[in-house]
């Protein structure tokens, strides 16, 4: 619910922008119900995605097995509730354990790297509700890692300044990723845990030796590098953390900005006295500013410069044959230069022949005039915005594409998608990949809707959405770049109510999503204190749904404490259910002695008077609270 984004994706029609992920299930068959005996990996009951599977553990020594079969590279995120103590484990086609989390209103996803039968068993011991639900839904995102990785040579795959989810499925549990860097530079490690993961990160070179180390606690820290190849990142849970895992989540992104890797040349067009060289480098996340071409024909060189493929190198013999090498340069400085060309001759023009037969002549049979191979990059634009050049635009190829965005009142960018190559958003200039093939780019917007989000605001609540979300209390959902991060360490002053506006826009795309509450405040269990969180109509208003007990939650410990929100036509019945209507709505946080919550304990046995501000704990005159979204 932050406030909610536009569609920017197949897989994702739009989010909402607090930190909710809109996981955008289509529920549109029935709920399914167990069938006895799946006991064994041989009679497991089959699963259909996004559909719920009523089960029980009908004693102490039952265990369900259920299947699914998935089409290829992708995740599965597995959505529980009930039989609290239980455990479910995600097992692959060797049945080897690739992920696991406890029963209850939980839901973590597991990375799958292969089609094919994936097992998932529940059991425990003498789980205190025997009944729960189980639901598995398969996407084909490729950003969750690939269990087993606990070794350098299974590690998972990294790509810079592209976040990737992983999870300890249990206290052994050790993960590995890689990336590939050029000569030199700088790797900023950002670790974030989405859950209460607690656990530490090694950085290791080339050569296995460890260079740098941190605890996973939402952080960031940096390493450079001097030599290229493959660096591995360990992400595990030390010895010295011994609390038992109920699913621990957390995201790892790593940004590699080195020296260009040598140049690769894709192909050269001899002209007049000339030559121009087609050439492709990898910048690690920093654009390649200059391409410098260097040719000779050993008694003499030349040479010629560009800030983008081709390069041409000029004043050259017509007849004599040279021998070409690029380097790239970027911010962090220039490559090794590329591997050498053959022999290139250039010729003079063949003159006095119509164009139709020098055409011909010239050998060329496809791409545009100069032998150079051209595709058609299409530009579109999603609501609340537009992009130009829109529409078609033709570019030769290793070339690239700008386009400018333009935001609507109202709107704000939000990013860029489609087929081609990934390249960089500078300001509003969007500048494509090098293009290799025929593709698209499309650009997206989400609703800013900022004013009259908190007017009416009754005394006693903060609603300011203005606020950054971290240090002060408020802000809007709406108002976040990306869903990355949460409301971290935003306080909740005594007496006060925080109220979140947010546009929940999701029900075009059936969206709904968990938010997962953290903190390392102390338990507030002997004050009689609890902290509480709701969702409303007007800013610290009622509970919605008539007080229904899925749009609110209490806990005098939320660490970790989750609420499930849905604005799906048939929503989950364990759901916040927000209807499908686009309107402004509030999440509301607030600190107090609640009759709810000592309705069966007798006044004088109470530690709290109904309606007292809260007074503080452990020093601390504000609760603080981390607000994120599960993934």
């Amino acid at each position: 619910m932050a406030f909610v984004r536009q569609v920017i994706s197949v897989k994702s029609f739009m989010r909402l922008s607090l930190f909710f992920q809109l996981a955008l299930v289509s529920e549109l068959a029935l709920a399914a119900a167990e069938v006895e005996f799946n006991n064994t990996p041989e009679t497991a009951n089959a699963l259909t995605s996004g559909v719920t599977m009523n089960a029980q553990l009908y004693s102490a020594a039952d265990t369900d097995y259920f299947k699914i079969t998935t089409g290829g590279r992708g995740t599965l995120t597995i959505v529980s509730s009930g039989a609290v103590g239980a455990v479910v484990e995600v097992l692959n086609g060797a049945r080897q354990v690739i992920g696991a989390g406890v029963i209850g209103n939980y839901s973590f996803t597991v990375g799958v790297n292969t089609a094919g039968t994936y097992l998932f068993r529940v059991s425990g011991d003498s789980p205190s509700t025997r009944a729960y639900t189980l639901k598995v839904i398969e996407s084909s995102d490729a950003t969750t890692e690939i269990e087993s990785n606990d070794t350098p040579a299974t590690a998972t795959a990294l790509t810079s300044g592209v976040s990737m989810s992983g999870h300890f499925y249990d206290i052994s549990d050790i993960d590995y990723y890689k990336i590939t860097v050029g000569s030199s530079g700088v790797l900023t490690i950002s670790v974030r845990r989405t859950g209460y993961a607690t656990g530490d990160i090694e950085v290791l070179n080339t050569a296995q030796q460890v260079i740098a180390a941190s605890s996973i606690r939402n952080g960031t820290f940096m390493a450079g590098f001097d030599r290229p190849g493959t660096y591995l990142f360990k992400v595990y849970r030390p010895s010295r953390d011994y609390y038992y895992f109920s699913y621990n989540p957390y995201q790892l992104t790593v940004e590699v900005e080195s020296v260009p890797d040598s140049p690769s040349l894709t192909r050269f067009v001899a002209g007049d006295a000339e030559i121009d060289l087609y050439v492709t480098a990898n910048g690690y996340g920093s654009p390649i500013t200059r391409y410098e071409a260097t040719c000779t024909d050993s008694a003499t060189t030349y040479s010629g410069n560009a800030a983008a493929s081709p390069v041409t190198v000029t004043g050259l013999t017509n007849g004599v044959s040279y021998i070409c090498t690029v380097t790239a340069t970027n911010a962090q400085g220039t490559s090794e230069p590329s591997a050498p060309t053959e022999p290139i001759t250039p010729e003079a023009i063949i003159s006095g022949l119509p164009i139709w037969l020098l055409y011909h002549i010239s050998g060329q049979s496809g791409g545009n005039d100069d032998g150079v191979n051209t595709y058609t990059v299409t530009a579109s634009a999603g609501t609340g915005g537009s992009i130009s050049p829109s529409g078609a635009q033709t570019v030769d190829e290793g070339g690239t594409v700008s386009f400018t965005l333009t935001a609507s009142s109202g709107y704000s960018v939000s990013g860029v998608s489609g087929t081609c190559p990934s390249g960089s958003l500078s300001g509003t200039t969007y500048t494509t990949g090098a293009i290799t093939q025929s593709c698209t780019v499309v650009a997206s917007f989400y609703a800013i809707n900022e004013s009259g989000y908190c007017s009416d605001t009754p005394a006693g609540v903060i609603c300011d959405p203005n606020s950054d979300g971290r240090s002060d209390p408020g802000g809007t959902m709406d108002s976040w770049s990306e869903i990355s991060w949460g409301f971290e360490n935003t306080p909740i002053p005594n007496g006060k109510v925080v109220a979140y506006p947010f546009l929940a826009n999701a029900g075009a795309g059936n969206g709904e999503g968990i938010m997962e509450f953290t903190n390392n405040m102390p338990d507030l269990t002997a004050s009689g204190y609890t902290w509480k969180g709701w969702f409303s109509e007007t800013p610290g208003g009622a509970v919605m749904n008539d007080n229904n007990s899925y749009c609110r939650k209490y806990s005098a410990n939320p660490n970790p404490q989750q609420m499930r929100w849905s604005q799906s036509s048939d929503p989950n019945r364990f759901d916040c259910n927000l209807g499908q209507a686009e309107r402004v709505l509030y999440f509301n946080m607030a600190i107090g002695c609640y009759e709810e919550v000592l309705a069966t304990v007798p006044i004088d046995e109470r530690n709290c008077t109904v309606g007292a501000p809260f007074q503080g704990v452990g020093g601390y005159s504000n609760y603080y609270i981390f607000v994120q979204p599960l993934r």
